[in-house]
């Protein structure tokens, strides 16, 4: 959010961490998305359509309706300001695909093209947890590094052939993020089967860092440096994402671990609705903008996102949230289940 409200100021511009909440939202849904699937199949570990079953309902009713609501709201009050792009483009948004609407357009939407993300997540939520239950939970780490290099793979071939930022956007070239987030939660699982490059890697953060700085400055000149700079960035991220798991599990409670936790909870929301209030407010209001100048717009701006994001989360997204905690079904009699916690609220 910081970033893009302030990505016209020159010195955000060249901060090498500044864009790169995106990718940790890939690294951190593939994680999550594990550690659900690895709980519903202890809870069916011999009924796979069980399993599906119960992950689709619980992603669908967390995410869609408030996903097309806000969407939904936003391309009507873009229009009432007299922007019709994201309108015209709705259908695109509407059915996950606003990354594919981006790489063939060649160019962002500067109001949604944050949705890229969102889109990738659900393309691979339709890849991952088949290739979980084929492979099983204590063999799933192949397919996550099948993944990966699938991931590099394909990252190389667009760096060399289509040589464009949008091409990021494509859920093949999300895949290293994607993949490292599924690994931490089945190595934390099963530490035993841990390649040790990758547990290096998640223990010694700052080299990770500091590789990744060495390629961020060249990436734009070279397809090697490019793919260099996602593969590290993708390690590197996994290994943040462990060290904020192992802090927090040894935190004590406290008022900013509870405020931290809310704005984790209004997370989803923060990230959907910050550009288009930012569209909005600009657009809605270009004079009241130019006389406040931007230091005060930005910081207006960033207030109102918060407490909009608050209202809704309260009023539109807990609502669904306790909906989904209400769709687990009865454990089959013949099933022998080790834990009674299955997924809980906040997770």
């Amino acid at each position: 959010m910081c970033f893009h409200y302030a990505y016209s100021i020159p010195w955000v511009q060249i901060l090498p961490f500044a864009t790169l909440g995106r990718q940790m939202l890939l690294v951190m849904s593939a994680y999550f998305a594990t550690e659900i699937l690895s709980r519903l199949n202890t809870r069916w570990p011999q009924d796979s359509r069980a399993t599906l079953k119960q992950f689709y309902r619980r992603r669908w009713i967390r995410l869609y309706p408030v996903y097309a609501l806000v969407i939904l709201g936003g391309a009507l009050a873009l229009h009432a300001a007299g922007d019709d792009s994201v309108l015209q483009e709705l259908p695109w948004h509407l059915g996950y695909a606003s990354n594919m609407l981006i790489f063939g357009q060649e160019s962002w939407n500067l109001t949604t093209g944050h949705l890229w993300t969102l889109s990738a997540i659900e393309q691979f939520y339709l890849i991952w947890p088949a290739l979980f239950l084929v492979f099983g939970p204590h063999r799933a780490a192949l397919a996550a590094w099948g993944l990966f290099w699938a991931g590099a793979i394909s990252l190389a071939a667009t760096a060399a052939v289509i040589p464009l930022e949008s091409s990021k956007a494509l859920v093949t070239n999300c895949f290293p993020f994607l993949a490292t987030g599924a690994l931490v939660s089945l190595y934390r699982q099963a530490p035993r089967q841990e390649v040790a490059a990758f547990r290096w890697f998640r223990a010694h953060i700052f080299p990770g860092i500091l590789l990744y700085i060495v390629f961020w400055a060249p990436r734009t000149h070279s397809p090697f440096f490019k793919v260099g700079y996602d593969l590290v960035a993708a390690v590197t991220l996994a290994a943040i994402l462990t060290l904020v798991l192992e802090r927090s599990g040894r935190a004590k409670a406290s008022w900013s671990l509870s405020a931290a936790g809310y704005v984790g909870q209004t997370s989803f929301i923060i990230y959907l609705i910050h550009p288009l209030v930012l569209g909005i407010f600009v657009q809605g209001f270009t004079s009241f903008a130019m006389a406040l100048g931007k230091p005060l717009l930005l910081t207006l701006a960033t207030a109102l996102t918060i407490g909009l994001s608050a209202l809704l989360h309260e009023v539109l997204e807990k609502p669904f949230m306790n909906m989904r905690g209400r769709t687990i079904e009865a454990v089959p009699r013949d099933v022998r289940v080790e834990t009674e916690e299955l997924v809980s609220p906040r997770s």
